[in-house]
C-alpha cells in the first residue's frame, strides 16, 4: 500500500484530492500578481526615475489611497499571497506524508529561486555594462557566497545582502512549510492543536529575540522580523478550516483571533506603532477580500487570468530583472504607456516559457522520484 493511501481519511476531507471547488484561489492569485507587477514597474520604477504616469496616479486615487493601502496596494497582494499559500498548503498537507510534502515543496520552489537569482545577476551585470541603473531592489554582489546565501534564502534571517528583493516572501513560505512539516503527522487528528503549536512557536521566536541574545549569537538577527507574516499564512490555514468545516465555527473564530493576536503582537514588537499608522487597513482589506471570494469558491476564473495565475511564481521572480532592463532600453524612446505594455508582453511570454520548461518539468520530476519502486 502506498504512503498516500495509508493516510487516514478525515470525514471533512473530500474523497479525492481536487482543487475544483477552490477556483477562487486562481482568481485571487492572478489579480494579486498583476497588482504587484503594476506597482513595481509602473510605480517603483518611475519613482526611482523621478517620473510619474497618469494611469498610475488614477489607479492610486481609485482605491489604494482611499483605503489607505500600504505601498500603493502592492503589499495587499503580498497579504493575499500569504493567505492563499496558508489555505493551499493546508489543503495539500492533509493528502501528503511528510516526505512527500518536503520533496514536492522543494521542487516547487527551489529551481525558480535559482533561476530568479541568476536572472537578476545577469540583468544587473548587463545594466552596468550598458550604463543603466541596477534592477530595482538589487543589493547583492557577484560573489559565490552571496549567490548561495540567496538561493538558499539564508541571507534573510542573517540580514546579509540579497540578490532579489522579492524573495523575502519566499523565506516566510519556507518557514511555514517547515512548521507544517513538523505537525503533518498529527494534524489530521488534531488540526486545532497543531495550529496552536505553530502560533506558539512564532510567539516563542519573537520572545527569545527580544529577551535574549541567542539569535544574535547564531547570526540570525533578522529572523524575528518574519514571524508576523507567518501568522498571516496561519490565518489562511484557519480560513481553510472554515471553508472545509474542519472545526466548529466557534473554534475557527477563536483560532483566527489567536492568529490575529499573534500577528499584531509580533508585528508591534518588531516595528512599534507601524501597524496602526501604516499597514493595518491593508491586512484587514486582504482578509475581507479573501473571505468574500471564498464564498464563491467555484466561480470559474477567466482563461487569461487563469494563465496569469499559473505563471504567477515565475512572474513574481522574473518581472523585476526583465522589466527593468526592457524599460531602461526603451526609456525616452517611446511613450511610457507603450513601453509598459511591451515590457508586460515580454515578461508574460518569458514566464510562460519558464513555467512550461522549468516549473512543470521539475514538479513532475519531484512526483516521479516519490513513486514507489516495483520489486
Amino acid at each position: 500500500m502506498s504512503e498516500s493511501k495509508a493516510l487516514s481519511h478525515p470525514p471533512w476531507l473530500p474523497a479525492e484530492k481536487t482543487v475544483a471547488n477552490i477556483e477562487f484561489v486562481h482568481t485571487l492569485r492572478g489579480v494579486a500578481i498583476l497588482i504587484v507587477v503594476f506597482v513595481h514597474l509602473a510605480g517603483w520604477w518611475l519613482g526611482a526615475h523621478n517620473r510619474s504616469w497618469i494611469v498610475f496616479e488614477y489607479y492610486k486615487r481609485l482605491w489604494p489611497d482611499p483605503l489607505r493601502l500600504y505601498q500603493a496596494g502592492g503589499h495587499l497582494s503580498v497579504v493575499l499571497f500569504f493567505l492563499i499559500s496558508g489555505y493551499i498548503i493546508t489543503h495539500v498537507s492533509f493528502w501528503e506524508t511528510q516526505k512527500q510534502f518536503i520533496v514536492k515543496r522543494f521542487f516547487r520552489l527551489f529551481p525558480m529561486i535559482v533561476l530568479g537569482c541568476i536572472a537578476m545577476l545577469a540583468m544587473a551585470h548587463l545594466s552596468r555594462f550598458l550604463g543603466h541603473p541596477d534592477p530595482l531592489g538589487f543589493q547583492g554582489n557577484f560573489t559565490l557566497k552571496n549567490f548561495f546565501e540567496s538561493i538558499f534564502l539564508v541571507n534573510w534571517p542573517r540580514g546579509t545582502p540579497y540578490i532579489t528583493s522579492v524573495a523575502w516572501t519566499l523565506f516566510i513560505e519556507v518557514v511555514f512549510y517547515a512548521l507544517i512539516s513538523a505537525v503533518i503527522n498529527h494534524q489530521r487528528r488534531a488540526p486545532l492543536l497543531s495550529t496552536c503549536f505553530i502560533l506558539a512557536v512564532l510567539g516563542a521566536v519573537s520572545l527569545v529575540h527580544h529577551q535574549t541574545t541567542l539569535f544574535k549569537t547564531l547570526h540570525l538577527t533578522e529572523l524575528a522580523n518574519f514571524t508576523p507574516f507567518v501568522a498571516v499564512l496561519t490565518l489562511g490555514r484557519t480560513f481553510y478550516f472554515l471553508h472545509r468545516s474542519t472545526l466548529p465555527k466557534h473554534k475557527v473564530l477563536a483560532t483566527s483571533l489567536a492568529c490575529a493576536f499573534t500577528f499584531a503582537i509580533t508585528y508591534h514588537f518588531q516595528w512599534p506603532g507601524k501597524l496602526l499608522s501604516e499597514t493595518l487597513s491593508t491586512y484587514y482589506v486582504g482578509a475581507m477580500i479573501f473571505l468574500l471570494l471564498m464564498q464563491w469558491a467555484s466561480l470559474r476564473t477567466p482563461r487569461p487570468l487563469l494563465h496569469i495565475s499559473n505563471i504567477s511564481y515565475s512572474f513574481y521572480l522574473l518581472h523585476i530583472p526583465l522589466g527593468c532592463l526592457v524599460l531602461e532600453l526603451l526609456n525616452g524612446k517611446i511613450p511610457f504607456s507603450v513601453s509598459f505594455l511591451i515590457t508586460l508582453c515580454i515578461a508574460i511570454a518569458t514566464c510562460t516559457a519558464t513555467y512550461q520548461w522549468i516549473e512543470v518539468p521539475f514538479q513532475k520530476f519531484g512526483r516521479k522520484i516519490l513513486r514507489p519502486t516495483r520489486s
